[in-house]
């Protein structure tokens, strides 16, 4: 039986496929790879062939590891800035950019813009999250967020406790207490 490599094209027997140890390898990344991104991250790796050349098993590997790596961080950094990046976001990013295979510049050489792609989308649903957070809260102000959040109203005990704490702070640091000077003046 024949099958044909999705990723880098190449026709050969199963038999053939499974004894080769690189090939083996590939398999053994793909299944590492989370759950439902496999396919996805295969076929990312295949972006990295040239029109002329089959995709070398190890650099597949060393690509489909590198991505699994990438995905189980469970963050993407750009710069010095840092989001939250879930299966499901690394997912929508590679169909993203796999819809948009024939305006890329291929082969690829870097995974510059899969990380940029999915730092996009991570930024956008942090942000989402964050709006849809503070719209949630019945305390945010009518202001949109602009005016600082307050705790709770204090009881009349705390608000003792509170002023009581404040006197001993100033006599503390004045050496004596407002009484006193109030009386001495």
């Amino acid at each position: 039986m024949q099958v044909t490599c999705p990723t880098c094209f190449a026709r050969y027997p199963v038999e053939a496929g499974m004894n080769d140890q690189d090939a083996r390898r590939v398999a053994d990344a793909i299944a590492a790879v989370p759950a439902g991104l496999g396919g996805l991250v295969l076929r990312y790796a295949g972006l990295f062939r040239s029109p002329d050349r089959l995709l070398d098993w190890s650099r597949a590997v060393n690509i489909i590891e590198r991505v699994s790596r990438m995905i189980a961080e469970g963050e993407i950094r750009r710069a010095a800035a840092r989001a939250p990046a879930t299966p499901a976001i690394w997912q929508e990013a590679l169909e993203q950019m796999l819809g948009r295979r024939d305006g890329l510049d291929l082969p690829l050489t870097s995974d510059g813009y899969i990380k940029k792609v999915v730092f996009e989308i991570a930024s956008k649903r942090a942000e989402e999250r964050k709006d849809t957070t503070a719209r949630s809260r019945p305390d945010v102000s009518r202001d949109g967020g602009k005016t600082p959040r307050r705790g709770p109203a204090w009881t009349p005990e705390q608000k003792e406790v509170n002023r009581q704490g404040l006197q001993r702070l100033h006599d503390a640091l004045h050496g004596g207490s407002r009484e006193q000077e109030d009386g001495e003046a």
